[in-house]
């Protein structure tokens, strides 16, 4: 719960930024995604993952996903796989 709460802080930051004209407050923002990187890192302690073996996790699905880096067509047209 409190990963979404602060996810949806940092969004509200960018919201006001890009929809509605305010400056984007980059000290904010990066004080509310410490706060979504706390988090991320205790829900990962808490299913028995280090946060740098999640990190690699994704780093590796995404590498296999996009050999070649990332392409609009791929990620449009790609096979769903059931996990």
């Amino acid at each position: 719960m409190g990963l979404c709460g602060e996810s949806g802080e940092v969004i509200d930051i960018v919201k006001k930024h890009l929809a509605q004209g305010h400056e984007l407050d980059t000290e904010h923002l990066a004080m509310e995604l410490g706060d979504v990187a706390w988090y991320l890192a205790e829900t990962a302690m808490a299913i028995g993952y280090p946060l740098e073996d999640i990190l690699k996790m994704n780093i590796d699905k995404l590498n296999a996903r996009y050999p070649d880096g990332f392409e609009v067509e791929k990620s449009v047209n790609r096979e769903c796989r059931s996990v």
